[in-house]
C-alpha cells in the first residue's frame, strides 16, 4: 500500500510539472575549446535568424562557428570607395545548442543567469553579440572531429556502430548527492542488474542492435586504468568542490568537468581539439537536485556528448532516450496543437515519463532522419535499410500524380522479407515502406509512417494503430523541429490545398489497416488532383465506424435526419425593415461558451438539449474538456428533440462525428469538429436538439446542486442550453448492470449535469435580429422560470460621455456572462471609454507577459485605442502589445499569427498605473467578436490571481474581459492563470 500510494504521489507531480513550459524553443551556448560552455546574449532577431538556420540546416550544432556582420561606424577607405560600410566579428568558438532542460518529458528553456557588460566581449560567464546580421562558418579546419561522420575521428551524430556512455554520480560539496547507489544507477541505464527497460535495451531494439550502448569505455575492459576508478559498471562517483545551491548551471557542469578530469586525465571526456582518444562518446551527470536555473528535468546538447539530470530523473528510460536523441542530433517532436513536445508518437515528444515504461521509438520524420543522414551505401541505412524509406516526388515524372503501398510500423520492420524484391508487382511487400516521404520542393516536407503499437513500440501513447503525418525541416537528414500534422484511421485522409502551387490539393488516403497479420500495414494511397484511371468508389456511401472499437454503434452512419430548410423565406413571411439588405444575408459565426462552473465530475458521455430561440442556427462543431491529456476516439451523436427515452442504445441517433483525437485535459478544448462529411445540425427556430458526446477516456462536466434536469441554464439570446444527464460504466445504459456499475441499484445516469465546453454554430442576419435578445447571455433559474436580476443593469445618462463602472457583489455565472454585477452608464455611439478592471488596487502577483481576452457584446461594434498598466518597479521598460482575432485559449505559445500593435518604453512607477499612449493602430472588434490580446514587459507588471483560464473576469455595457494565461517570458514559460490589472 505504501509503495502504491508513493507512486501515485509521483505520478501526480508529474502531471503537475507537465502543465508547465510547453512551446519553448532552444538555447544557444558557445563551448571553449576546454569544454566549457556559456551563455550567448543576442538581440531577439538574432536569435530568430539562428533558430532559423539551425532548423533549415545551415547551421549545424557542435560545428558552426559564428560571425555577426557589423555597421562600421567610421569606414575604412576600401569601404569607401565600394560605398559600403560593414565588417564580420568573428568568434572562432563552437556553437553548441542546449536544448530547454526537459520537464515531465518535456523540455524548459533555462538561461544562466550571469551576464556581461562587455558588448562584444568574451568573458568567463558569457558572451555577447553586438548587433549585426549573423554569419555562420561550418568549415572550421581546425574543428575536424567535430565534422560528422568524419573518416579520421568519430561522428557523434552517427547512428550505429558501439556507443560507449559514462554515468558521473555527483556529490557536491554539502554532501548532496541522489540517494541511489552507484550500483542502482549503473542498472537503471545499463540493466546490470536485470532492469529491463533502459537505454541500452530500447535503443537496442529500435535500432536493431545497429547501436550498442556500453559501460566500459571505448579502450574495453582491457582500460585498467578507467575501470578501476569506476564505482560500478559505467558508473563514476566524484565530488564537486561547489554547493549545487546557489549557482548556477554552467558553474556546477565546470565543477563536474574538473572533478571527473582529476580522476580519469583529460583523455576521458570526449571534448576539446586534441588528436586525442577519447574513453567515452557520451557522459551523464547525474545531480541531486536542482535549486537555481530550475524548472526542468534533464537537459542535452546537440550534436554533442553531454545531458544533465537531477533528482530522480535520471531512472526514466523515456527521458534517457530522449536527452542523447538531443546529443545524435534529433530534435523534438510538437504535436496536433503546434506546441513544442507534445507528438506523443515520439520520443523526442515527451510521452513516457516512468522508471517502468520505455517501449517507444521515433516518429516517421526522425526515423527518416536516422536512416537517411550520413547514411551508409545505396540500400543500407543506418537503422533500417534504405529500399524501405521512400520519397514521392509529384514534380517527377518517375513518381506521377499517385502513390500506392504498404506503410509497416517499425516494430514489425523486422518481420519483412529480407529478399523482398521492390520491383515485383506480384510481391506483397514490394512496396512496403517504414517511412514515405512526400517532398514539397521545400526544405519542409511531409513524412507518412504507420505507428504500429506491439513489440517495443507497445507503451506507445498516442495514435496506436494509425497512419501518422509528419512536418519537419532540413529536407529531413538534420536538426529539425517536427510537428505532428495528422492521425488518420481508415477510410480517413489528409490533404493539403494547392500542392507546390499547382492548384491542386494533394490527398494522403488510408484505405486499410490489418493488425491481424504479421507484419501488420496500412494500406495507403497519395494522390495529387484528379485519378481518372483510379476506379470511383460510390460518392454517397459513408465511411463505416471502427465496429472493433463500438459494437453498438450503427454498422453505417445514417444520413442527416434533421429537416432542411427551404432555400428562401417563406412568400408569407413579414418584409425585412432594411429595404437595401441583399437578398442572402451574411452568415455570422457564433460561440456558446457553456462553462458555469469549473467542471467537476467525470464520466464517459454527457447528453443535452441545445434550442433555438428566435431564429434558425446550425450547429457547426462542438468543443470538450476532457479528464486527461491522452489520445483516444470521440464520438458524437444527435437526434432531433429530447434525449429521453433514448438512452439505451443508438437506435434513433445519427453519428456526426467520429474522430481519434489528442484530448486536451481539463485546461484546454478539446475541437471536435468538422462534423461528417461536413454536415451541420440545422435547428429551426422554435426547435430543440439533443447531443451525446462519448470517450471511453471519460469526459469533464458540471454540477450544481440548484440544477434540474430538464431546465435552461444558459442562453445567449439565440440558442439556450438545457441541463441533462452523465452516462457512466459503459457508452449506453449497458453500465447499468450487476458487476458493472459500483453504485447503488447498479445507477449509470446521473442528472442534472451540463457539458462543458463550447457550442459553435451560425446564423444569417445579425445577432440582434428583431426578437432577439441583444443583452448578453443569461443564467435562469432552476425552476425554468427567468431569474429575476440579468448580470448587467444599465441606464442612460445624457450629461456624460464616459462610462463609470462600479463593481459590486460577485455571483457564480455562465462564462458567456460577467462574474462581478456591474452598473454603468450607457456612453453614446463614438464616445470614448475608459473601462477599469475591478481588482486592479488589489494586485499583488507580478509577471512579464500576460494573455487575455477581449469580447464585444451583441450590442456594440467597439474600437480598443490602447491599454494602462500596473508596473512592477520603478524603471523605463520596454513594453510590447500584440492582438491577434479570435480566443487564444488552445493556441500554441509562440509569436505567430499575433500582429505587434504598441512598442514603448515608458517610465513606470512601483505598483502605479502607467499610462501607455494610444495603439500604433486601433483594434477593432464587431459586435459579437473576440479579440487575443498579449501585453509583455520587460521589468514585469502586476496582475490579480485567476482560476480558470477563458473564464469571464469582468464586464460593463460593451465589453467582456476574460481570465487569461501568464507568461515569465516572451512567449515562453506559462505560469499560471491571471486577470489583467489596469484600464481598457
Amino acid at each position: 500500500m505504501d509503495s502504491q500510494e508513493e507512486h501515485k504521489e509521483e505520478e501526480e507531480e508529474e502531471e503537475e510539472e507537465e502543465e508547465e513550459g510547453r512551446g519553448l524553443d532552444e538555447e544557444f551556448v558557445c563551448e571553449l575549446s576546454s569544454g566549457q560552455t556559456i551563455p550567448i546574449h543576442s538581440t531577439m532577431d538574432q536569435l530568430s535568424e539562428l533558430r532559423l538556420a539551425l532548423n533549415n540546416g545551415t547551421l549545424i550544432s557542435s560545428v558552426s562557428t559564428i560571425g555577426v556582420v557589423e555597421e562600421v561606424l567610421a569606414p575604412s577607405p576600401q569601404a569607401d570607395a565600394q560605398g559600403g560600410g560593414s565588417e564580420t566579428t568573428d568568434y572562432e568558438m563552437i556553437v553548441g545548442i542546449k536544448p530547454p532542460p526537459l520537464e515531465a518529458g518535456g523540455d524548459v528553456a533555462t538561461s544562466d543567469s550571469t551576464s556581461t557588460t562587455a558588448a562584444t566581449a568574451v568573458s568567463f560567464d558569457s558572451v555577447t553579440l553586438p548587433p549585426g546580421t549573423i554569419h555562420l562558418n561550418n568549415h572550421n579546419n581546425n574543428n575536424q572531429r567535430r565534422l560528422l561522420n568524419n573518416n579520421n575521428k568519430r561522428s557523434l551524430a552517427s547512428y550505429t556502430g558501439t556507443k560507449s556512455a559514462l554515468i558521473v554520480l555527483v556529490t557536491d560539496i554539502n554532501g548532496l548527492s541522489v540517494p541511489e547507489d552507484a550500483q542502482t544507477v549503473s542498472d537503471k541505464f545499463f540493466g546490470t542488474h536485470g532492469d529491463t527497460a533502459t537505454m541500452k535495451s530500447q535503443f537496442a531494439s529500435c535500432s536493431y542492435n545497429t547501436m550498442t550502448i556500453v559501460n566500459n569505455g571505448s579502450y574495453g575492459v582491457n582500460n585498467r586504468h578507467i575501470v578501476s576508478k569506476l564505482s560500478a559498471p559505467g558508473v563514476l562517483e566524484v565530488t564537486i568542490d561547489i554547493s549545487l545551491i546557489g549557482n548556477p548551471q554552467h558553474l556546477i557542469r565546470g565543477s563536474v568537468q574538473r572533478a571527473v578530469e582529476a580522476k580519469l586525465g583529460s583523455a576521458g571526456l570526449p571534448y576539446g581539439l586534441s588528436n586525442s582518444r577519447e574513453a567515452f562518446d557520451h557522459v551523464f551527470y547525474v545531480l541531486e537536485k536542482c535549486y537555481m536555473d530550475c524548472g526542468w528535468a534533464a537537459y542535452a546538447y546537440v550534436n554533442s556528448w553531454l545531458s544533465v539530470y537531477q533528482s530522480r530523473y535520471f531512472k526514466y528510460v523515456g527521458v534517457q532516450m530522449h536527452e542523447l536523441g538531443h546529443n545524435l542530433n534529433l530534435a523534438h517532436s510538437g504535436g496536433l496543437n503546434g506546441m513544442t513536445y507534445t507528438d506523443h508518437t515520439c520520443l523526442m515528444g515527451n510521452p513516457l515519463f516512468s522508471d517502468h515504461v520505455g517501449g517507444m521509438c521515433f516518429n516517421p520524420a526522425k526515423n527518416y532522419q536516422i536512416v537517411m543522414e550520413q547514411s551508409g551505401n545505396p540500400g543500407k541505412g543506418n537503422w533500417y535499410n534504405q529500399d524501405r524509406v521512400q520519397t514521392w516526388d509529384s514534380s517527377s515524372s518517375n513518381d506521377g500524380k499517385k502513390w500506392n503501398g504498404r506503410l509497416v510500423g517499425i516494430a514489425e520492420y523486422g518481420e519483412l522479407p529480407k529478399n523482398s524484391n521492390s520491383n515485383n508487382p506480384n510481391d506483397p511487400h514490394s512496396k512496403s515502406r517504414v517511412v514515405l516521404k512526400l517532398e514539397t520542393g521545400f526544405f519542409v516536407d511531409l513524412y507518412v509512417g504507420f505507428n504500429r503499437n506491439v513489440g517495443f513500440n507497445s507503451d506507445n501513447v498516442q495514435a496506436s494503430n494509425l497512419v501518422t503525418v509528419t512536418e519537419t525541416g532540413a529536407n529531413g537528414v538534420g536538426y529539425s523541429q517536427s510537428f505532428l500534422k495528422a492521425t488518420l484511421n481508415k477510410d480517413q485522409k489528409y490533404s493539403v490545398p494547392n500542392w507546390r502551387n499547382t492548384g491542386e490539393e494533394l490527398v494522403v488516403t488510408v484505405n486499410e489497416i490489418r493488425t491481424d497479420v504479421i507484419p501488420g500495414y496500412a494500406d495507403v494511397t497519395v494522390q495529387l488532383g484528379d485519378d481518372d484511371t483510379a476506379a470511383t468508389p460510390s460518392p454517397t456511401q459513408s465511411p463505416t465506424p471502427r465496429p472493433t472499437d463500438y459494437p453498438t454503434s450503427l454498422p453505417t452512419a445514417m444520413p442527416t435526419n434533421f429537416p432542411s430548410r427551404a432555400p428562401t423565406a417563406s412568400p408569407t413571411a413579414s418584409p425585412t425593415k432594411n429595404p437595401t439588405l441583399a437578398p442572402t444575408e451574411e452568415e455570422k459565426q457564433f460561440e456558446l461558451s457553456t462553462r458555469i462552473v469549473s467542471p467537476n465530475r467525470v464520466a464517459n458521455g454527457t447528453m443535452f438539449t441545445v434550442h433555438a430561440l428566435h431564429s434558425d442556427v446550425s450547429i457547426t462543431s462542438l468543443s470538450t474538456f476532457t479528464k486527461s491529456k491522452v489520445s483516444g476516439a470521440i464520438q458524437v451523436y444527435a437526434r432531433q428533440g429530447p434525449y429521453s427515452g433514448h438512452t439505451a442504445s443508438n437506435q434513433g441517433w445519427t453519428l456526426i462525428y467520429d474522430q481519434h483525437k489528442d484530448q486536451r485535459g481539463l485546461t484546454e478544448l478539446t475541437h471536435l469538429g468538422p462534423f461528417i462529411n461536413g454536415q451541420r445540425v440545422k435547428i429551426p427556430a422554435g426547435d430543440s436538439v439533443s447531443f451525446y458526446v462519448y470517450t471511453a477516456e471519460r469526459l469533464v462536466y458540471q454540477y450544481r446542486n440548484d440544477w434540474s434536469e430538464g431546465n435552461g441554464v444558459l442562453d445567449d439570446g439565440n440558442v439556450k442550453l438545457y441541463a441533462g444527464i452523465a452516462v457512466a460504466y459503459g457508452k449506453w445504459e449497458e453500465g447499468c448492470r450487476p458487476g458493472v456499475s459500483p453504485q447503488p441499484g447498479n445507477k449509470c445516469l446521473f442528472a442534472p449535469r451540463v457539458f462543458s465546453g463550447t457550442v459553435d454554430y451560425s446564423m444569417k442576419g445579425s445577432a440582434d435580429n428583431e426578437g432577439s435578445a441583444a443583452t448578453g447571455a443569461t443564467v435562469t433559474a432552476s425552476t425554468g422560470v427567468a431569474a429575476s436580476s440579468t448580470t448587467t443593469t444599465t441606464t442612460s445618462a445624457s450629461t456624460t460621455s464616459a462610462a463609470t463602472t462600479t463593481s459590486t457583489s460577485t455571483t457564480t455565472a455562465a462564462t458567456t456572462t460577467s462574474t462581478s454585477t456591474t452598473t454603468t452608464t450607457k456612453a453614446p455611439p463614438g464616445s470614448i471609454v475608459e473601462f477599469s478592471t475591478p481588482d486592479m488596487k488589489g494586485a499583488a502577483s507580478s509577471a512579464k507577459g500576460l494573455m487575455f481576452t477581449i469580447e464585444a457584446k451583441q450590442n456594440n461594434n467597439i474600437v480598443v485605442k490602447g491599454f494602462n498598466i500596473v508596473a512592477k518597479r520603478n524603471a523605463a521598460s520596454e513594453i510590447l502589445i500584440y492582438y491577434r482575432s479570435g480566443r487564444h485559449v488552445g493556441q500554441p505559445l509562440q509569436p505567430a499569427g499575433w500582429n505587434l500593435v504598441y512598442e514603448g518604453n515608458p517610465l513606470g512607477k512601483s505598483n502605479k498605473l502607467v499610462d501607455l499612449g494610444d495603439f500604433q493602430q486601433e483594434v477593432e472588434i464587431p459586435a459579437g467578436g473576440v479579440v487575443s490580446f498579449y501585453i509583455y514587459n520587460q521589468k514585469s507588471m502586476m496582475y490579480t490571481d485567476g482560476k480558470n483560464e477563458g473564464e469571464v473576469y469582468c464586464d460593463d455595457n460593451a465589453i467582456v474581459i476574460h481570465e487569461g494565461r501568464v507568461t515569465r517570458s516572451h512567449f515562453r514559460k506559462p505560469s499560471g492563470v491571471g486577470k489583467l490589472a489596469g484600464v481598457v
